[in-house]
């Protein structure tokens, strides 16, 4: 194993430590994760994750990701957030090959019990407030990406008929300007990117998508996720305890819930789930993405708006 490029990582993670064993770590497509085992000099046992990113072919790489997501963890560490601590990252491609972020192990699992479901929803929405919170331009964040723009985006993901000719009347008819002021976003809150230990949320996980832009984006996401994970309690809880701890402008929200949604459909192909599963978040996420249309066009319609 001293060939391995993985004995280099853990040699960087903590110098003289012996690589013990490395293993796959399920869940993500967009990125290749591990877990490592290392033997420091003293004779003590540590644990780490490297993530390879850029496993996704409908994802480019950003440049420089690994580096950026190294940064922003250790900002978010600085704000108390529940973030893995980062070890180390490299992007040249001379280790492994490609751009890879080594981090803290943290003990957890993603399902959420369901007798524990409403303590989790709380933490959630705790969380995501805190992390919209966070003051983007004295935190030390790295350099990051502004959220997609779902009014041009949205064509990408929606495939050619009378429902996207609607759309796009509806969706030009109403002001471009941004309700609510930009946010540090995840990109990708989901419930695979939550880590819970004995009922806490130990950590959120994967921030290659971290972006600023509207709130609504992480919000819109973490809605249709819940919907097919737990349901629509579960989902329309999340959103009345958000809401009860943050001032924000919800106007565009079916905007944003017809454009993750419909980024969805286009892509859970290549997610790697079975056909089962495949299926019903299929269904679920149509029934959301129906609902999410009905309410962007009576609002495009309503003269009260804006």
């Amino acid at each position: 194993m001293a060939n391995d490029p993985f004995t280099t990582v853990a040699q960087r993670i903590h110098p003289g430590a012996r690589l013990v064993r490395f293993w796959r770590l399920e869940g993500g497509v967009s990125a290749t994760t591990h877990g490592v085992e290392l033997e420091t000099p003293d004779g003590r046992s540590r644990r780490a994750v490297i993530r390879q990113l850029g496993g996704a072919d409908w994802k480019p790489l950003e440049s420089r990701a690994a580096v950026t997501e190294h940064a922003l963890l250790e900002a978010l560490k600085r704000e108390n957030l529940p973030v893995p601590e980062p070890y180390l990252a490299d992007d040249s491609g001379h280790i492994l090959p490609r751009p890879f972020v080594a981090m803290e192990f943290v003990d957890g699992a993603t399902e959420i019990k369901m007798a524990a479901l409403p303590g989790a929803l709380s933490q959630l929405a705790d969380a995501l407030s805190r992390l919209h919170s966070v003051d983007i331009d004295r935190s030390g964040l790295p350099s990051l990406p502004p959220a997609d723009n779902p009014r041009t985006r949205l064509w990408h993901y929606l495939p050619e008929g009378p429902l996207r000719h609607r759309l796009e009347a509806a969706i030009a008819s109403q002001a471009t300007t941004t309700v609510n002021t930009p946010s540090l976003l995840h990109g990708d809150f989901w419930p695979g990117n939550w880590l819970w230990h004995q009922g806490k949320l130990a950590a959120i996980i994967d921030w290659e998508d971290a972006a600023l832009g509207d709130p609504l984006a992480d919000i819109a996401c973490a809605r249709v996720e819940l919907l097919c994970a737990y349901g629509s309690e579960a989902m329309d809880s999340f959103t009345r305890l958000y809401r009860s701890q943050s001032e924000i402008d919800w106007s565009e929200l079916p905007l944003w819930e017809v454009y993750v949604s419909a980024a969805a459909l286009a892509t859970m192909s290549q997610w790697g789930l079975s056909p089962v599963v495949e299926a019903a978040r299929r269904g679920a996420t149509q029934r959301f993405i129906k609902r999410a249309v009905e309410d962007l066009l009576d609002t495009a319609s309503s003269p009260s708006v804006g």
